[in-house]
């Protein structure tokens, strides 16, 4: 990694950031965090430069507002360690890290560091999805993580009971970042791919986790559906409480019935079943 981190903004919404995002996704940055009204790209110094005029054009292209500032030489990891506390959800699963102490009155204790890849568990979307894998039985249960993040979905469903487990991300750092979370949570049933929805494998599984954005959502139904067994699970998020509607509606059109949804904050996950 390098010393020096510079940040560049781009305003959108989150259908143009999945176009921003597209569009840059070969280009050399570090890691990506999309917010609701923006996506921000951290870039090394190297980086900068050729990153930065790309960037430039293609905002052009879009019309889409930038700007970009040169993030403080600090301590990254004392950073991290100071901020990211471990999380409890009920007594099922405690997220933590290396340097926390283990609560070992909690059912599953998951073991991450997440560096610069999406998915602590502090995120209302994760902790949902969490609680609705909680009410499941996951014993010798074949599951894809779609959107893995750091896997610490993928990593609980094999803590679950889960023999077989799919991670997917697009993001190299998450790839990467999941492999090594697997190996320091003894996980041996998790295999780990780079891509988008063209990665799935050609398998069906019992259970669908994708904690990802409304767009990659909206954009996978027929792939999801492909790779759900009849009668098999999905559970999404990563999409507002407004969007319920939305989402329930797109995906009964692909099979799918809505068994339950749960709200936490402005965010929402749904449980759906595969007819």
């Amino acid at each position: 990694m390098p010393d020096k981190y510079h940040a560049f903004y781009v305003k959108a919404n989150e259908d143009i950031q999945a176009i921003v995002i597209a569009l840059l996704y070969e280009s050399d940055f570090e890691a990506i965090v999309q917010e609701e009204d923006q996506v921000i790209f951290y870039v090394g110094e190297s980086s900068k430069s050729s990153f930065g005029q790309l960037l430039k054009e293609t905002a052009d292209k879009l019309n889409l507002e930038t700007s970009n500032t040169e993030l403080p030489n600090i301590n990254w990891n004392a950073e991290w360690e100071a901020n990211f506390s471990p999380i409890i959800i009920d007594d099922f699963c405690q997220i933590h890290a290396d340097f926390h102490e283990v609560d070992h009155s909690v059912k599953y204790n998951i073991r991450i560091n997440p560096k610069m890849a999406f998915g602590t568990g502090h995120h209302e979307t994760t902790h949902m999805v969490i609680r609705h894998m909680s009410s499941m039985t996951l014993n010798n249960k074949r599951i894809l993580d779609f959107g893995c993040g750091t896997s610490v979905l993928a990593i609980l469903a094999e803590k679950m009971g889960a023999n077989s487990i799919d991670a997917i991300d697009y993001d190299v750092n998450s790839v990467e970042n999941s492999i090594e979370n697997a190996r320091i949570n003894n996980c041996s049933n998790i295999d780990v791919y780079h891509g988008d929805k063209n990665a799935i494998p050609r398998v069906t599984y019992d259970l669908i986790l994708a904690n990802i954005n409304r767009s990659v959502l909206l954009d996978c139904g027929e792939d999801l559906r492909l790779a759900c067994k009849p009668s098999g699970d999905l559970i999404i998020s990563g999409f507002l409480n407004t969007e319920v509607k939305m989402l329930r509606d797109h995906y009964e059109s692909y099979g799918f019935l809505e068994v339950s949804h749960t709200i936490k904050g402005e965010w929402c996950a749904m449980h759906l079943k595969r007819q």
